[in-house]
């Protein structure tokens, strides 16, 4: 099914710019983990589009 190859396309554009703007901003992937309160391993697999995490958003 032609939708099942899109998702993990837009999870790779979506971390090729998560890296483009870290590096724009002079951010290491540490300190972006730091900020996020994730690990340095997790923010380099969303940059390559290898990481589908959930999340909960917390008031």
């Amino acid at each position: 099914m032609e939708n099942e190859r899109f998702v993990p396309d837009v999870f790779k554009v979506l971390g090729k710019n998560i890296k483009k703007i870290r590096m724009a901003e002079n951010v290491s992937q540490e300190q972006l983990a730091e900020k996020i309160n994730k690990s340095p391993h997790l923010v380099g697999l969303f940059e390559r589009g290898k990481c589908r995490h959930q999340y909960s958003h917390h008031n």
